[in-house]
C-alpha cells in the first residue's frame, strides 16, 4: 500500500495503571547457569510432592504503568511495536528483516556452552572407562571430536526442525538420516569393503569423519603388534579401514565444517521458510 501512497490501517491499545508481577528466583539463583538449572529442576520435582515450600520471590516487572501500544508497519520492515509512556517512546521492536538473523544467531550460540559441558562430563567418564592412553594430545583430540560431533548433531536436529512444518515430521526426517549415517559410517561396513558406487556417501557422511578422527587419534600411532598376528595396530587401521594418522588434521577441519554448515543452513531455513498459518 505504501507504493500508492496509502497508509496501513492501524489500531491502538491503551492501558492504565498496569501491574505485572511474577514469581522468580532472585540473586545468584536467578542466573541461567547449568548448576542453577539442575537445582531448579530438582526443586520443581520435590515441590510437586509438596515437600518443600516455594522459594521463588515475587518480582515486579511493571508497576503502575500507563501508555499505549501502536502496531505499525514501515517500508521494508515487519511489524513494529511502539510503546509510549507519558508521551515518550521507550521501546521499538522487533528489528524488521534482521530479527530472524538475530534469532538464529542466539539459538546457535546458546548451544555452544551447554554442549561443551556435556562433552567434558561425558568425555572424562568414557575416556577413563575405555582405558585410553592418558596423554594430553589424545585426551584433547577425544574431547575435540566429541564436542564438535555433539554440536553437528544438535545443529542437524535444529536444521530438520527449520526445514519441516512440524516437529513430528522433523523427527521422522532426522531419524531416517541417523540410520543411513550409521550404515555408511564405516563401522558396520568398512569403506574398502563398500561398493565403489556407494563410497561417495561415506565421504559425505559426518559420522564417518567422527569415527575416522576418534579411532585414528587414539590408535593410529601405535606400533604394538596385534595378538596372534605380526601386524601392528597402525598397519591394521591402514589395511582394513584405510585410516591414516597424518590425515588427522584434515578430518578435524571437516568435522568442524559439518557443525558450521548445519548451523548456517538452520539460520537460512528459519529466515527463508515460514510454515505458520494465519
Amino acid at each position: 500500500m505504501w507504493r500508492v501512497g496509502l497508509d496501513f490501517p492501524t489500531i491502538e491499545i491503551r492501558y492504565e495503571n498496569l501491574n505485572i508481577e511474577a514469581l522468580a528466583h532472585v540473586g545468584s539463583r536467578g542466573l541461567p547457569t547449568f548448576i542453577n538449572a539442575t537445582i531448579n529442576s530438582l526443586e520443581s520435582m520435590v515441590k510437586a510432592l509438596h515437600i518443600l515450600p516455594n522459594k521463588k520471590m515475587p518480582l515486579n516487572i511493571l508497576h503502575d504503568v500507563s501508555g499505549a501500544i501502536k502496531p505499525k508497519r514501515s517500508r521494508g520492515k515487519r511489524e513494529l511495536f511502539l510503546m509510549k509512556r507519558g508521551g515518550e517512546e521507550i521501546y521499538v521492536g522487533p528489528l524488521g528483516h534482521q530479527s530472524k538473523d538475530l534469532i538464529s544467531y542466539f539459538e546457535v550460540t546458546i548451544e555452544l556452552p551447554y554442549v561443551l559441558v556435556q562433552s567434558v562430563l561425558y568425555g572424562v567418564i568414557v575416556y577413563s572407562m575405555m582405558n585410553f592412553q592418558w596423554t594430553a594430545a589424545k585426551f584433547f583430540w577425544y574431547l575435540f571430536y566429541m564436542y564438535f560431533t555433539l554440536l553437528y548433531f544438535t545443529f542437524y536436529g535444529m536444521l530438520c526442525v527449520g526445514l519441516t512444518p512440524s516437529y513430528n515430521i522433523a523427527a521422522i526426517v532426522s531419524s531416517a538420516f541417523y540410520g543411513i549415517w550409521n550404515v555408511f559410517s564405516g563401522f558396520i561396513i568398512a569403506r574398502p569393503s563398500m561398493p565403489v558406487w556407494w563410497s561417495w556417501y561415506y565421504w559425505a557422511c559426518p559420522v564417518s569423519w567422527t569415527l575416522y578422527g576418534l579411532v585414528t587419534s587414539q590408535f593410529g600411532d601405535l606400533d604394538d603388534l596385534l595378538q596372534g598376528s605380526n601386524e601392528t595396530v597402525r598397519g591394521f587401521l591402514k589395511s582394513y579401514f584405510e585410516f591414516h594418522h597424518d590425515f588427522l588434521g584434515v578430518v578435524a577441519v571437516v568435522v568442524v565444517g559439518f557443525a558450521v554448515l548445519f548451523a548456517f543452513l538452520f539460520g537460512v531455513s528459519i529466515k527463508v521458510l515460514n510454515f505458520q498459518r494465519r
